[in-house]
């Protein structure tokens, strides 16, 4: 059971649990414009949470210091690269419902995305395309000739949290009070990393 929760078997676990719950949503809401809306909203939200797993889990990497004694933070830190994959295959379930909402109710989907939605929207899956590919090629090379891509992945992550600023910023100040909370959370995972980082000699 404690092997499901590390490397490739906690990746299949977190897809299929978020699989399942997105196709629960779509079979009992009504109409279906709105189950796949929700959908998006939900992968939105499921991405949003492994990126801030993700993030910690390199904070803690690269702060140099031993958590033999933590087992969660030592869990983070070995589930790095699978946050990282399972962050992608999030936002592939989202890019699907967004696909899929608009083929459903064209108006309604232009009506909540602006020309911001699309110029923050289509770097940030090449960013995390490249973030996933930087990963899949230090596991697939075993940590060996890696050098290339672990020296992206820290700049990939910085980029992939701006834009998850600009947008949750975005949606602040114009849309509802309740998106000032995962700013909150991101301002507080880059103070902990820049804490860290002065820490470092």
């Amino acid at each position: 059971m404690r092997k499901l929760l590390f490397g490739w078997s906690l990746v299949l676990l977190i897809s299929l649990v978020a699989a399942i719950s997105y196709f629960a949503v779509i079979a009992w809401t009504e109409p279906l414009n709105e189950a796949i809306r929700l959908v998006v909203v939900l992968t939105a939200r499921c991405s949003f949470l492994l990126f801030s797993l993700y993030f910690l889990s390199v904070t803690l990497r690269v702060s140099d210091q031993s958590y033999n004694k933590v087992s969660y933070q030592n869990w983070l830190i070995l589930n790095e690269k699978y946050f990282a994959i399972s962050f992608f295959i999030s936002h592939f379930f989202h890019a699907v419902g967004l696909l899929a909402f608009y083929q459903i109710d064209p108006l309604a989907f232009l009506a909540r995305t602006t020309v911001a939605s699309y110029i923050v929207g289509i770097p940030g899956y090449l960013i995390i395309l490249g973030l996933t590919i930087s990963y899949l090629n230090i596991i697939l090379s075993k940590e060996k000739d890696s050098g290339f891509a672990k020296k992206v992945i820290i700049p990939f992550g910085y980029a992939v949290w701006v834009l998850f600023i600009l947008n949750y910023l975005k949606r602040a100040l114009s849309v509802n009070f309740i998106y000032w909370l995962p700013v909150l959370v991101l301002f507080l995972l880059m103070a902990h990393r820049l804490k860290i980082n002065l820490k470092r000699p």
